[in-house]
């Protein structure tokens, strides 16, 4: 009767081994202790680095895309809503109104220009809007950028001087394309970034930042005169 009774209990033990499966990371697809080792080969000063990814936008800075267009474009971004200095052109098309000032927002896609402020305004009533393309004027801000770094794939590669300041460089891949990003060592933000096509479509991104977490509501949206 014991011999039964132990056979019994063995088979049991048999059965339940049989229905426990090992714990599997749904991401990864490797055992739980595969994933932890993943997470340990994460380089903890890039993380550091990208510690303002999250952050809601608050800067002001100038923009600029050489080769492509080297003109300064003076940027304040305050969350969804930014608003853009231009610079002064030399000519103005026919077809195009005369605007010294963008507003954008960003969630709604929209972007409205203004005569605000320079003598090309002359005659301009300062409140009257004119729709704009978003696309002539919407680039991705330093936040963006540092948002879409891959921790897992992005690296450190180096330091290098970008003016008076040091930036290191983080470097990945993403479809093919090579993406460098400079970003500054005190405020942990992109000043530049170059893009490097398979194609040959290389370009770059600058930006110079002028203040941080300083934007005021008012200057992201346009003043009645």
């Amino acid at each position: 009767m014991r011999k039964l009774t132990l056979i019994t209990s063995l088979i049991l033990l048999l059965l339940i081994a049989g229905c426990v499966k090992p714990i599997i990371d749904d991401q990864t697809g490797n055992g739980l202790g595969d994933s932890i080792e993943e997470d340990k080969k994460i380089d903890p000063q890039l993380l550091e680095l990208l510690d303002k990814k999250d952050n809601v936008a608050n800067i002001k800075y100038e923009y600029s895309r050489p080769p492509d267009d080297a003109k300064v474009y003076i940027y304040s971004v305050r969350g969804d809503k930014a608003r853009v200095d231009l610079p002064r052109f030399n000519v103005y098309p026919k077809d195009q109104p005369k605007i010294d000032t963008v507003y954008l927002e960003f969630d709604e896609r929209i972007a409205t220009g203004y005569c605000e402020y320079r003598d090309i305004c002359k005659g301009i009533d300062a409140d009257q809007p004119f729709e704009v393309a978003i696309g002539n004027y919407f680039q991705k801000t330093p936040y963006d950028w540092l948002k879409e770094i891959p921790v897992d794939k992005a690296s450190i590669v180096g330091s290098e001087q970008i003016g008076p300041r040091t930036a290191s460089v983080v470097e990945y891949t993403e479809g093919g394309t090579l993406i460098r990003v400079f970003i500054e060592e005190f405020y942990h933000l992109p000043l530049r970034v170059e893009v490097k096509s398979p194609l040959g479509d290389d370009y770059a991104h600058t930006y110079k930042i002028l203040d941080m977490e300083r934007v005021k509501p008012e200057e992201v949206l346009h003043q009645q005169r």
